[in-house]
């Protein structure tokens, strides 16, 4: 294999070559003129329409805010009547429930009296209140006389240790 030269340079590109990339470069140029007038022609006309735009778009906002107000008002009413029928309906209840209650006990105490009606034989009532009978008095004790405290005599070690 031949070496090759350290400062050598590949000839040029073929002319059909340079003649390639001389057309691409005009299509490239005459391309970012034509989007450039194109972009200049739509800001002229966003320029000319944007201020009817905004407007056509802030009406359209604002029917938007009016009919969300009237929306937001028909819900309230109806949220309101809903909770009006909450309460009747919890005040109704509250009221049943209390009348079964009283039913109940009602019946329970009919019941119990009738249980105490058959447990207990009828006897007939005393003219006068039966008292238990009272437990016997019994006799105070003797009193016992008071003696004093006898002191126990000192040994002989006590005595000697005391002095005397």
């Amino acid at each position: 294999m031949p070496k090759k030269r350290a400062g050598t340079r590949k000839k040029s590109k073929s002319k059909s070559a340079k003649t390639k990339t001389s057309k691409s470069k005009t299509a490239k140029k005459s391309s970012a003129a034509k989007t450039k007038k194109a972009t200049k022609k739509t800001i002229e006309t966003l320029e000319v329409k944007l201020p009817e735009l905004l407007t056509q778009n802030f009406v359209s906002l604002q029917k938007v805010m009016i009919k969300l107000t009237s929306d937001l008002e028909t819900l309230n009413t109806k949220i309101s009547k809903l909770l009006d029928l909450f309460e009747t309906s919890a005040k109704s209840l509250a009221k049943e429930d209390l009348e079964l209650r009283e039913k109940a006990l009602k019946i329970k105490k009919a019941e119990i009296m009738q249980a105490q009606k058959v447990s207990e034989p009828k006897l007939p009532k005393p003219s006068k209140p039966v008292l238990p009978p009272k437990p016997p008095v019994k006799a105070p004790a003797r009193p016992v006389p008071l003696q004093k405290p006898v002191k126990p005599e000192p040994t002989s070690k006590e005595y000697k240790k005391s002095g005397v």
